[in-house]
């Protein structure tokens, strides 16, 4: 018997943005991380990209999704972590920390992003977060490793990138700088998923 890996598209949809709900303006561009924190998931090339485009870009936040750094415990690596961000924080919350959120709620932080990062280091099965932010009509920046590279159309339904911030910096900036492809990406994204 095949069961396959699916996403419930009667809850995963795409809605109205709810950016407010979680502290952000409906004009900010948020991009989503709704990975833990953890090496295997690629947080450190999401701190990579959370020091560029805070730098570079005022309108540029990040919301993730997951266990927080409070969650995981005080290990040096995270407390190395915890700096980076406060230290991008100090003048006005530009990344955001929701902690576990409940599968159920997860299509509401989907609905407040405009895109959704995957910098996984390493191959994984299918990914529920690449299929849900699909659904979603997210265009998804993912590492090109096993399982991802399964559900993405390079391009067409997303961006499968090397797994490194440069690379997806580049993908990230084609998505940011121009709405028409975000939009067609979102379209065909959930057309697949669909």
């Amino acid at each position: 018997i095949v069961i396959p890996n699916f996403v419930d598209t009667t809850i995963f949809k795409p809605t109205s943005p709810t950016k407010s709900e979680f502290g952000m303006n409906e004009d900010d561009f948020v991009i989503l991380y709704p990975r833990n924190i953890s090496l295997a998931r690629g947080f450190p090339i999401l701190i990579d990209l959370i020091k560029y485009f805070t730098k570079k870009f005022d309108q540029i936040k990040f919301l993730i999704a997951g266990r927080s750094l409070q969650e995981i415990g005080s290990d040096k690596y995270f407390r190395f972590v915890k700096k980076v961000i406060d230290e991008v924080n100090r003048s006005e919350n530009r990344v955001v920390f929701l902690g576990s959120v409940p599968h159920n709620q997860m299509w509401k932080v989907y609905n407040a992003s405009d895109i959704v990062v995957v910098p996984s280091l390493f191959s994984e099965g299918t990914s529920f977060s690449v299929l849900e932010a699909m659904a979603c009509g997210k265009p998804v920046v993912a590492s090109n490793v096993g399982g991802i590279n399964d559900i993405i159309i390079n391009g067409y339904t997303g961006f499968l990138v090397p797994p490194n911030a440069k690379d997806f910096t580049k993908a990230i900036l084609i998505l940011y700088l121009n709405n028409e492809i975000r939009k067609t990406i979102s379209s065909e994204a959930l057309k697949i998923v669909q």
